[in-house]
C-alpha cells in the first residue's frame, strides 16, 4: 500500500525528470555539457580580450564577462522561439517538424547549458537568489521537453499540454533581455546622450511591458492554465513548475520595471546621464552590485 501511495503521489508526478535525468537520452546530456563548456570558454575569452582593452566598455566587461553569453543566449533563443510560434495556432509536430526538432535538440541543450552557466558565474557569485530561482525553474520546466525520454513521459502523463508551445512562448520573452543588455553596453560605450540610446530604451520599455507584463500572463491564463491542470494527480508536478515559472517571470518583470522607472521617472530612463552607475544599467534584484 505504501508503495502504491509513493508511486501515485511522488514517483509518477516526478517521472518526467526521473526519465530525463536517468541517462536514457545521453545525447541530450552530452549536448548540455558541451554547451556549458562552450559558454564557460566564451566567458574566459571575454575576460582575456577585455584585459587588453582600454575603453570603459572593456573595463566593465572585465568585471561582468557574463554579458556576452547573456546576449548570445537571448538572441539565439528568441530567434528560434519566434520561428516556432510565428505560424498561427499551437506548434504542431506535423506542420513544423524541423523547427520543433531544432528547438528541442539544439536550442534547448544550449539554453540548459546557459542556465547552469549563469547559475554559477552570475547568481552564485553575485548572491542573486531571485534570479537563481528564476533560472532553476526555467531549467526544470524545459529540461524534460528537450530530452526524448523526458518528453515521452510528459506526453504519456498528459496529452492536453502542448509542452513546446509553453516552452517557446516563454522563451520569446528573451527578446527583452537582448535589449536590456544592449542598454548596458550603450551606457558603458557612449560618452554623451544619443538617439540610439533613446530608441533602444523605448523599444526595451515597450517590449518589456507588451511581452512580460501583458503577453506572458495572457499565455499563462489562456493556454497553460486550462491545458495543464494542477488538479491532475499525474501531472501536478510538471503543471506546478510551468505555472510557477510563468508567474515568477511576471513578478520579477514587474519588480524590475519598478526598480528602473520609479527612482527617476521615464525621462531619466530614456535619456543617458553621465556616470550612470553600473548597478542600475541592468536589473540586480538585491544582488551584490558590480
Amino acid at each position: 500500500m505504501l508503495d502504491d501511495a509513493w508511486r501515485s503521489l511522488i514517483a509518477v508526478p516526478l517521472s518526467p525528470w526521473i526519465a530525463a535525468f536517468g541517462g536514457a537520452d545521453a545525447d541530450f546530456e552530452y549536448a548540455v555539457l558541451a554547451n556549458l563548456l562552450f559558454l564557460t570558454a566564451l566567458r574566459q575569452l571575454v575576460v582575456v580580450l577585455s584585459s587588453y582593452g582600454t575603453s570603459r566598455l572593456s573595463r566593465e566587461l572585465a568585471k561582468r564577462p557574463t554579458v556576452v553569453p547573456v546576449l548570445l543566449h537571448s538572441f539565439v533563443t528568441t530567434a528560434f522561439a519566434a520561428a516556432v510560434i510565428f505560424p498561427p495556432g499551437r506548434p504542431s509536430l506535423d506542420e513544423q517538424p524541423l523547427t520543433i526538432w531544432l528547438w528541442r535538440r539544439w536550442v534547448l541543450p544550449f539554453s540548459m547549458g546557459y542556465w547552469l552557466f549563469d547559475l554559477y558565474f552570475y547568481c552564485w557569485k553575485k548572491s542573486d537568489a531571485l534570479i537563481a530561482a528564476h533560472h532553476a525553474l526555467i531549467f526544470l520546466a524545459n529540461y524534460p521537453i528537450g530530452d526524448d525520454a523526458g518528453l515521452r513521459e510528459l506526453e504519456r502523463l498528459s496529452g492536453t499540454c502542448n509542452y513546446v508551445m509553453i516552452s517557446t512562448n516563454g522563451y520569446v520573452l528573451e527578446a527583452t533581455t537582448f535589449l536590456l543588455y544592449t542598454r548596458w553596453a550603450l551606457i558603458h560605450t557612449l560618452e554623451r546622450h544619443s538617439a540610439v540610446y533613446t530608441a533602444n530604451n523605448a523599444a526595451l520599455l515597450v517590449s518589456w511591458v507588451a511581452l512580460r507584463i501583458l503577453y506572458a500572463p495572457y499565455v499563462w491564463w489562456a493556454h497553460v492554465w486550462p491545458s495543464c491542470p494542477v488538479t491532475s494527480s499525474d501531472v501536478w508536478s510538471t503543471a506546478l513548475v510551468a505555472h510557477a515559472a510563468y508567474l515568477l517571470i511576471v513578478s520579477t518583470s514587474c519588480l524590475w520595471l519598478a526598480q528602473m522607472l520609479l527612482p527617476d521617472g521615464l525621462r531619466a530612463f530614456l535619456v543617458l546621464r553621465k556616470s550612470l552607475p553600473s548597478s542600475v544599467a541592468a536589473p540586480t534584484f538585491g544582488a551584490k552590485v558590480d
